[in-house]
């Protein structure tokens, strides 16, 4: 099974515009201008030039919106109402933000040097089982849920590097560095765009709040859910996955929302 291929031009089409859309978000707010909601509509259809090249939603779909459809699963499971995609993904992409201040975090202490192998299938199976079970006991999303991660497994040892899918990555981590320092913007910038454009920053301040409990199921298990490979991912490859370091990267999305004018 053949890697999925990546190509800077298709995901610049849009991340190009990062840092407009950053100085929009205050003129988006409650009235907005209609020349900055053009923008924002030019940029929404490059979004959808971006999918329909590459073939999916992966240029514009990561960790942030998994955990948006956790949250909606576990909604509609409860029989309750679930709140806004759009603004789930916004307060996620705090959290995917602060996920990969963890990972560059590990990286630099040695984490890929610790020679990770790729994780049991069984071992998994049994993992996203009881995930999956507390909204869904007959076991039918958990199976699904399954079958796309194991193809994410396959994927990950097709690489001949007899399961340490890492080896890649450490070879190759500079140049791979040096595309993320252009790429990534930190949590507190992004919370406060979202802030400064009337949307909110915590899961406890949607238009359906969401509790502490189920935004860290969604965040714990967002890298269980499909084949895509995501920032979690990288993050369960290091080690760096625990109960532990999922709290430790919602108390830091939370602190970042935190900064700045209420």
């Amino acid at each position: 099974m053949t890697r999925p291929p990546y190509h800077p031009a298709v995901a610049g089409l849009v991340r190009a515009r990062g840092q407009r859309l950053l100085a929009l978000a205050p003129r988006l707010s409650a009235r907005p201008d209609p020349g900055s909601l053009a923008e924002l509509a030019d940029m929404l259809t490059l979004s959808g030039i971006a999918m329909g090249v590459a073939g999916s939603t992966a240029p514009s779909s990561g960790m942030e919106h998994a955990i948006s459809h956790l949250l909606e699963m576990a909604a509609t499971a409860r029989g309750q109402q679930p709140g806004f995609h759009g603004t789930q993904v916004g307060v996620a992409s705090i959290v995917a933000a602060q996920t990969w201040a963890l990972v560059l975090r590990t990286i630099a202490d040695g984490g890929l040097d610790r020679g990770m192998t790729l994780p049991d299938p069984d071992a998994v199976r049994d993992r996203i089982g009881r995930a999956f079970a507390v909204i869904d006991p007959a076991g039918a999303m958990a199976a699904e849920c399954f079958d796309g991660y194991a193809r994410k497994l396959r994927r990950l040892g097709s690489g001949g590097d007899h399961g340490a899918p890492l080896a890649a990555l450490r070879s190759s981590w500079a140049a791979h560095r040096a595309v993320l320092d252009d790429v990534l913007i930190g949590p507190a910038l992004l919370a406060a765009a979202l802030r400064s454009a009337g949307l909110p920053v915590r899961f406890r301040d949607l238009a359906e709040p969401v509790d502490d409990a189920t935004a860290c199921w969604a965040v714990t298990n967002s890298p269980l859910l499909r084949q895509r490979f995501g920032v979690a991912d990288l993050a369960m490859l290091l080690g760096a996955w625990e109960d532990a370091d999922v709290e430790e990267v919602l108390a830091g999305a939370c602190g970042a929302s935190a900064a700045g004018p209420p």
